[in-house]
């Protein structure tokens, strides 16, 4: 597993100061879940927008269709299934 340093700074002060970090990389995840701190991702955050009712479920769609039309791999299609959970 490969950090840069971007990725190693964030999860060293997570770890230090008790944090939740906020990333899609896939090394920085699984050094997370070693090191036990709480994470989330691009996903993640849309789903909380959307229960808080920072944005509608249709604009957190839209957002993620958006962003999987330039690139974005995302393993759904829709929020619908992370705002049930």
């Amino acid at each position: 597993m490969h950090l840069g340093a971007g990725e190693a700074s964030c999860l060293s002060i997570a770890f230090q100061r008790k944090y939740k970090i906020a990333t899609d990389d896939k090394d920085a995840r699984q050094w997370a879940m070693r090191l036990t701190i709480p994470f989330t991702g691009t996903l993640g955050i849309l789903a909380i927008l959307v229960k808080q009712r920072k944005m509608t479920l249709i604009e957190g769609n839209s957002c993620l269709h958006q962003m999987i039309e330039t690139g974005y791999h995302s393993p759904i299609l829709k929020l619908d299934e992370l705002i049930k959970a």
